[in-house]
This record gives C-alpha cells, sequence and structure tokens, in this order.
C-alpha cells in the first residue's frame, strides 16, 4: 500500500509542475489506517494542529466510493501560496492544487483496483480536522487510511520549507478489501528479485 500512495504522491508533484507551485517537492513519511469510529486525531494528523486546517477535500465516485481530505496547517499554506502566479485568486490556486494531490492518489487506488473512479468538485475545509472528516457523515466502520508527509518548497526571503501534510482517504472497508486483494496479487505476480528475468 505505501508504493501505491508514493505512485500517487509522485504523479501529483509532476501534476504540480503545471501549476504556480512548480517546484514543490513531495515526500510520503508515514501510512496508517484504522476506521472512523476509533479515529484519534493526533494519530491521524500527528504534526498538523487539529485545531484548524487548511484543506481541501473531494467525494470520490463510481467503484472506488469515499471521500479525501488535504491538510495542512494555515500559516503553511500561506507560505505555500507565496509562488509566482499565485497571488491572484490565491484560495483558487489552493483548492487547485489540493484536488491535483488528492486526485492523483485515489486514480492510483483506483488503478491498482483497476477501478472506474469519479471525481467531485473540490471543497475548501477551513475548520477543526475532526468537524472536516465527520461532516462527510461516514459510518463509524468506514475505513481511514491516513497519510503524512511533507512538501518541499522554497519561499524568496524564507528560504527552503517543510511543511507537514495530512491526507486522508475513507472508503467502505469491502472497498479496501478489494484494493488490498489486487495489490497482494500484482505482488505475487511480480518476479522475486533474485529472477534472471
Amino acid at each position: 500500500m505505501r508504493e501505491c500512495f508514493a505512485a500517487g504522491l509522485e504523479s501529483a508533484t509532476e501534476r504540480l509542475d503545471a501549476t504556480p507551485a512548480a517546484g514543490t517537492g513531495i515526500a510520503l513519511q508515514d501510512v496508517a489506517s484504522g476506521t472512523v469510529g476509533e479515529l484519534d486525531p493526533e494519530r491521524a494528523c500527528p504534526r498538523i494542529s487539529p485545531e484548524l486546517i487548511a484543506g481541501v477535500s473531494i467525494r470520490l465516485t463510481g467503484r472506488l466510493t469515499g471521500t479525501a481530505l488535504f491538510a495542512l496547517d494555515p500559516g503553511d499554506a500561506l507560505l505555500w501560496l507565496q509562488r509566482e502566479g499565485a497571488a491572484d485568486e490565491p484560495l483558487r490556486h489552493f483548492v487547485d492544487w489540493g484536488r491535483v494531490v488528492l486526485t492523483a492518489v485515489a486514480e492510483q487506488l483506483a488503478s491498482a483496483w483497476q477501478a472506474d473512479l469519479g471525481v467531485g468538485a473540490p471543497v475548501l475545509e477551513e475548520r477543526p480536522f475532526m468537524s472536516a472528516l465527520l461532516g462527510t457523515h461516514a459510518p463509524s466502520d468506514t475505513v481511514v487510511l491516513s497519510l503524512q508527509g511533507e512538501l518541499c518548497f522554497e519561499v524568496a526571503g524564507a528560504g527552503d520549507i517543510r511543511a507537514p501534510f495530512s491526507v486522508q482517504v475513507l472508503l467502505e472497508p469491502k472497498v479496501l478489501a478489494g484494493i488490498l486483494s489486487a495489490l497482494a496479487q500484482d505482488a505475487g505476480d511480480a518476479p522475486a528479485e533474485s529472477d534472471p528475468a
């Protein structure tokens, strides 16, 4: 699963290069899972204050049904927006960049499962972390995949910035089971490291 998310974030990095966020590096640090019923904000986003996030959420439709949330500390979001070309309509740019990250991750999950995917309109989230997640009204047994990472970018006058971010993907248990089964099958089909192929 970690390799799947890493590939999604690599794709997001490439897509951001076509926006004013060009040059932003994305480093994956940790992946965890749980359910909505047992969700602990301190574990789900340990390096981001759960009191207030600058985030973007999208609905996932099709066979890969669920919700995804991208979150940063508001101060880091403001630093990220200090990019040439982002001064006009900064909120629109932030929502677009968050959508890019979430869509790339979701597409990688859908690809692993060979599932069709639809992505809803992105929504700006400026509220406590748990309010943003629970606002989806997901049942308590909904699986939450939590990604932790860093956005790496340069800001004139401030140098290199490393901004912790969090991505949460909420999926029905049967959806996650399908993805894990597909990933396990792919791993079983792959040649072993010692194979001459």
